[in-house]
């Protein structure tokens, strides 16, 4: 949808905001995190492969904390997984595991948890130009 929104825009600036909680199998055995990292690790790949830049993105819990991480989500940008490649790091792998937490916190890149009193959905902010 976000990458959907880019396309419409064409050359404009864009900023979407976006809340919900997105569903997504888990494998018997995931990894750390929780649904606002993966959508901003699945985000990341989708927005490669589409050649979207310049691009940031924050993709966080509500409540502060996000899955079984010790975050509330991920802030990355375009920059991100080509950073995570130059350092060897495979970001496709992180995705298939559902450790979108320990890709995010090898980079850098994840919000702290903090609770916030509050429950009410994950929340994404994405901005291009």
């Amino acid at each position: 949808e976000l990458l959907r929104r880019r396309q419409e825009a064409g050359k404009f600036p864009l900023a979407v905001l976006s809340a919900g909680e997105c569903q997504s199998p888990i494998p018997e055995k995931p990894g750390q995190g929780g649904r606002a990292a993966h959508f901003a690790l699945e985000f990341a790949l989708e927005a490669e492969r589409a050649g979207l830049s310049p691009y940031v993105l924050l993709s966080g819990a509500s409540d502060g904390r996000d899955g079984s991480g010790e975050a509330a989500g991920a802030l990355l940008t375009h920059e991100t997984l080509s950073k995570a490649r130059k350092a060897g790091v495979r970001p496709e792998r992180y995705l298939e595991q559902f450790d979108s937490h320990s890709f995010f916190r090898e980079m850098g890149a994840l919000l702290p948890a903090k609770n916030t009193g509050t429950n009410v959905s994950d929340v994404r902010v994405m901005l291009t130009w």
